[in-house]
């Protein structure tokens, strides 16, 4: 009877034993991971900042001169009616 209890508390004690040796170890790759992660991202910011601007300024001149053919259209159509 004493073995089997000695036995039971040995298998508790080194299940506990490794369970903490694989959290430990997957913390340690969790670790790893984040900061693959966020070097990744960085690295996409820092490549895409200058495209999203260049991107950005086109679609504005573009609003821009829409808008003042548009005025000019609607003026000339205008004429018309007054």
């Amino acid at each position: 009877m004493r073995k089997i209890i000695f036995l039971g508390c040995l298998g508790i004690t080194l299940l506990f034993v490794f369970m903490c040796i694989a959290e430990k170890n997957l913390r340690i790759l969790e670790l790893k991971s984040e900061g693959s992660t966020r070097n990744l991202l960085n690295f996409a910011t820092v490549k895409l900042k200058p495209r999203f601007w260049r991107i950005r300024a086109a679609a504005t001149s573009k609003m821009q001169t829409f808008g003042k053919d548009q005025n000019a259209f609607l003026k000339a159509n205008n004429q018309d009616l007054n």
